[in-house]
């Protein structure tokens, strides 16, 4: 974890820190970088282009870090729309109270991804404080899928789109006649020139020009 002391003890020892989140750029004094999908640009978009669709299918897969409740709310909102669930929370064995909802296993990465890219709408229930960029409005970026968050940074990204993005009130019941407009309407295609700023390429050349050595 980078905080205030490992800045004070460490910093010296490195050109610059950097970290995806601006709030603790500002706090700590660090530089920003763009968090970026960890699967390079021209094969996510290969993967993306490999499935065809017949039903709306909604994806989340994840630990259930306390939001379990709110994503079975969701679940049962968006069956109720007609859309296909695939929502695999994680918990321990000993939790009380499983659903169909919940899994014990973790999902191997590349299930993951083939799961991402097989879906239509890709589902984000983050944390308290959690903002900026995530790596699931990243995939739904990159594969051409929507995205339902509670993340409402999501509309200070380069490539917000309100077709795109659906941003969900945990602390209310979700709107089953919001769900039905946004699922039904087409996803708006993202400029690739935006998705660039957020590939491991784009990465990389960033830290290569910021470091070039001279000779």
């Amino acid at each position: 974890m980078v905080d205030s002391s490992f800045i004070a003890r460490w910093g010296g020892f490195f050109d610059a820190i950097y970290s995806f989140d601006h709030k603790q750029c500002e706090s700590l004094g660090i530089k920003y970088l763009h968090q970026f999908f960890p699967i390079g640009f021209n094969h996510a978009k290969a993967v993306a282009s490999s499935y065809e669709h017949t039903i709306t299918k909604a994806l989340f897969i994840g630990r259930d870090k306390g939001r379990g409740q709110a994503l079975i709310r969701l679940a049962e909102a968006l069956l109720e729309c007609g859309c296909e669930v695939d929502f695999r929370i994680l918990v321990d064995e000993r939790f009380v109270g499983k659903t169909k909802y919940h899994v014990t296993e973790l999902v191997d990465y590349r299930d993951y991804v083939s799961a991402s890219a097989g879906a239509d709408v890709i589902v984000e229930v983050n944390q308290p404080g959690q903002a900026g960029v995530t790596l699931r409005a990243l995939e739904a970026a990159y594969f051409g899928k929507k995205l339902i968050t509670t993340n409402r940074s999501v509309r200070e990204l380069s490539f917000y789109n309100p077709c795109n993005f659906y941003i969900l009130d945990v602390c209310q019941f979700p709107d089953v006649g919001g769900l039905k407009r946004f699922l039904a309407s087409a996803v708006e295609p993202v400029a690739s020139s935006l998705i660039y700023e957020y590939s491991p390429e784009y990465m990389l050349e960033t830290l290569m020009r910021n470091h070039r050595c001279s000779d």
